[in-house]
Formats: structure tokens, C-alpha cells, sequence
């Protein structure tokens, strides 16, 4: 297993919790799990080279935990 943290200076694809759907683009951080229409954060103008003013990791860094697998050769 190995940490990450990675500082968000972008939504889109830059940021792990970026998801889409038929509805359009939207945040998929645990902060909007019950919020429902809440987590639609994300638009083409606050999604490209920003970060959304209502996203929590505007201000601080994300750690996540990666779980590596070795690949047989």
C-alpha cells in the first residue's frame, strides 16, 4: 500500500472525485453522499484550470491510499 496526497488545482479529470453522469458533471466526495442535487458543483466555466468554490478540497490537499498489484509478466 502506498499514501498519496495530491493537492487539487483543477476539478475535471485532474481530481479523483470528478464523476459525470446524464445529469451533467458533478462532485463525487464523500461530503455530497446525502446531499443529492447538492453535489452538481461542476460546470465547464469552474471546471477547467479552478477548483469549484463549493468543493471541499479547495483549501487542502487530498490523502488517499493506493493498493498496488503486481502484475505477472
Amino acid at each position: 500500500m502506498k499514501t498519496v496526497t495530491t493537492n487539487v488545482t483543477s476539478c475535471y479529470h485532474s481530481c479523483p472525485f470528478f464523476a459525470t453522469s446524464m445529469d451533467g458533471m458533478y462532485c463525487n466526495h464523500p461530503f455530497f453522499e446525502k446531499r443529492g442535487w447538492d453535489a452538481m458543483i461542476i460546470t465547464h466555466d469552474n471546471s477547467k484550470d479552478t477548483v469549484p468554490d463549493e468543493c471541499p478540497l479547495r483549501e487542502a490537499p487530498i490523502t488517499t491510499v493506493v493498493q498496488l498489484r503486481l502484475v505477472d509478466k
